[in-house]
């Protein structure tokens, strides 16, 4: 069975999970510890960053090569178009959501959930092992410095992750007042991106720093957001069960 190495509240994590889902591939996920998970990744894969999915002999990191091994293997329900001009659309949206969406919305939350030591703590360690929080009581000050500077997080650069953030969101009410998905005539890995990046909100299970659920707030009477929203509900299957 393939084994998905992720963090459960990561939204490229969630990605791969969509994907593996949509798919109807039965798989097993292991969630690991900030941290701690750079000894795992190193040994298993050639950089550290996750989601990664091992798969026999195949060892794939990154969400969207993941989404593409997946199409390759799982012939079924494909995520990318077959026609080649929607094709690169869809991997040209993929690309830009997860540069102006995935890490500008991931650098936003963290600034301020770095504030609230209970609440970035609860976050990282969701389904984590159990050894998890007490590692953190004394390991969180080193792991904090660590994340904000591999993430570029301080106070010049979150109004420049807002502003990008906001920005792609006007790119996409505007593609999408003409059309129905992002690209092509039928959902594609494209509409799972911007989907999936926000996929916190669709659950209530997820907490977020006060800033963080104003600026969603703001989104809310916006096209993209409703779309979003129906997207997850309309494609989105529970994991393991298409």
């Amino acid at each position: 069975m393939p084994i998905l190495y992720q963090f459960l509240g990561s939204h490229f994590c969630e990605k791969a999970r969509w994907a593996l889902a949509y798919k109807g591939v039965p798989y097993r996920e292991i969630n690991l510890i900030p941290g701690p998970h750079l000894r795992t990744t190193r040994r298993i894969a050639k950089k550290t960053s996750l989601p990664i999915l091992v798969d026999g002999d195949a060892v794939v990191q990154g969400s969207a090569k993941i989404i593409s091994f997946l199409d390759k293997k799982h012939l079924r329900t494909p995520l990318t178009p077959t026609n080649i001009h929607d094709a690169s659309m869809a991997h040209e949206w993929e690309r830009y959501l997860d540069r102006n969406v995935g890490i500008p919305l991931r650098a936003f939350f963290y600034h301020y959930a770095f504030r609230d030591r209970a609440l970035v703590t609860d976050f990282l360690l969701r389904g984590a092992p159990w050894w998890g929080r007490p590692f953190y009581w004394f390991a969180y000050p080193v792991i904090k410095r660590a994340m904000k500077r591999s993430m570029g997080i301080d106070e010049s650069t979150v109004g420049a992750a807002r502003s990008r953030f906001l920005f792609a969101c006007d790119k996409l009410d505007e593609r999408l007042s003409t059309h129905k998905f992002l690209a092509g005539p039928s959902f594609s890995r494209a509409d799972l991106t911007a989907s999936a990046l926000l996929f916190h909100r669709w659950s209530d299970i997820w907490r977020a720093p006060s800033e963080v659920d104003e600026l969603m707030r703001q989104l809310e009477d916006r096209p993209f957001y409703h779309w979003a929203r129906a997207i997850y509900r309309d494609y989105r299957p529970p994991s393991g069960d298409r």
